[in-house]
């Protein structure tokens, strides 16, 4: 019983440590602007594969092509209208002016690597004939995507970008472009676009989670070795300080309970303005945890941080901690070793973690002590997305919804439906 609720004293631990590490990653995420780069590479990508060739059902496929229209496509289709007219933010050609583009735009590159096969070729190293072979071919008009592909044009920079595109609005967006108003018409023009936009979004979606939730596992190592998170002193000092063990599983409730139920409230939202008010509430609840860390420090006295070795001896601090109970005062090596296993397990995420609790907690109330987790941990997604876990809808459903607004659109514009 002892070494079930020293897991349970040591899980709530890694919530509230996990979930730290999460607003740090979506922090970094956000500067980088990581969403805006991974959506609009993933619809350039997907304008260029299904506007390949021609043929029955392809309604991508346009017989003109304006110079440098798959970037206009996929800016028009990503900019955030909010900021006014879109050309007052896209870069003129020539790479001066592409340079200063990207430093205006932080650590984010401006362009889209899938329409830049000359430059991708000079960055990897490759030779000088593959190069030319590329420019004969835009010369000699071989491929219908050939000069675009090696001269985009103009692109946005992604400060100007939307993080996220949904059916209806894309449908909506695209139902604005006047290159596709005679090419995508009726109902089952749009729902062969739309089928084409939501394998590409799910692909955006699993490469984010997967970006997401390596970029989590660096910064949870970094912050176990910077805040020196040892995992066999913690493990090792919840085993045997029963206080701390009790009050530790006690304020497990108190811990997440208001957080989440943020989280239930912003995944059933769909009101834009709504969920934006109440991502900032979770942003404030981020900051709640942060202030739950001071506090699990100074009342139940965990063993992190620079009183402990080595960086007590980094700063030359005498401090009694120094003196290790568990012999990797003078191991390095051991040392290391715990720090790296809390990063690991630290990066495994909030959702992991509750989940690992959850069960912990059935398994003691069965023998007659335990706590439960304030929410279903199924509502946030493995990388700690929130509201990853609610239930979407149907294929059918998300596509009826997005063709009615694409068609509406089109009758706002005097268009109609063929």
């Amino acid at each position: 019983m002892e070494i079930l609720e020293g897991a349970l004293a040591f899980s709530v631990v890694m919530i509230v440590l996990a979930t730290v590490v999460t607003g740090i990653t979506e922090a970094w995420l956000r500067a980088r602007r990581k969403r805006q780069a991974m959506l609009a590479d993933a619809l350039c990508q997907m304008v260029l594969d299904l506007s390949a060739k021609p043929g029955d059902g392809n309604v991508f496929w346009l017989q003109a092509r304006p110079e440098g229209w798959p970037v206009r496509l996929v800016d028009e289709l990503t900019y955030n209208t909010t900021l006014g007219p879109m050309e007052m933010y896209r870069a003129p050609p020539g790479w001066a002016a592409r340079l200063m583009h990207a430093l205006r735009d932080l650590l984010g590159a401006t362009w889209y690597a899938a329409l830049h096969p000359g430059a991708a070729a000079s960055r990897q190293g490759l030779s000088h004939a593959a190069r030319r072979k590329a420019a004969a071919a835009r010369q000699a008009g071989e491929g219908a995507m050939a000069k675009e592909a090696v001269e985009p044009g103009l692109c946005l920079p992604h400060r100007c970008r939307i993080d996220q595109l949904t059916p209806e609005g894309f449908a909506r967006r695209l139902a604005r472009n006047p290159d596709y108003r005679d090419r995508i018409v009726t109902a089952q023009d749009w729902e062969a676009a739309l089928r084409g936009f939501l394998k590409y979004q799910a692909l955006t979606h699993e490469r984010f989670r997967k970006y997401a939730a390596t970029a989590a596992l660096v910064v949870a190592l970094g912050v176990a070795v910077v805040f020196n998170i040892n995992a066999g002193r913690v493990f090792l000092y919840v085993m045997q300080d029963d206080s701390a063990r009790e009050a530790l599983i006690d304020s497990a409730p108190e811990i997440d309970a208001l957080y989440h139920s943020y989280l239930e409230r912003l995944a059933a939202s769909s009101d834009p303005a709504q969920r934006d008010a109440l991502e900032r509430q979770v942003e404030a609840m981020r900051g709640f945890y942060g202030e739950t860390i001071g506090r699990m420090t100074e009342a139940q006295s965990l063993p992190v941080g620079f009183d402990y070795y080595p960086h007590c001896r980094l700063l030359g601090a005498a401090a009694p901690a120094c003196d290790s109970s568990i012999g990797d005062t003078d191991r390095p090596v051991i040392w290391l070793a715990n720090v790296v296993i809390a990063g690991f397990l630290i990066g495994l995420g909030g959702p992991f973690w509750y989940k690992v609790f959850d069960g912990l907690s059935r398994l003691s109330r069965m023998l007659g002590r335990g706590a439960s987790p304030a929410v279903d941990p199924e509502l946030l997604g493995s990388n700690g997305d929130i509201g990853a876990g609610v239930k979407p809808r149907t294929e059918r459903e998300t596509i009826r919804d997005a063709v009615e607004a694409a068609l509406d659109e089109r009758r706002l514009l005097g268009w109609g439906e063929a």
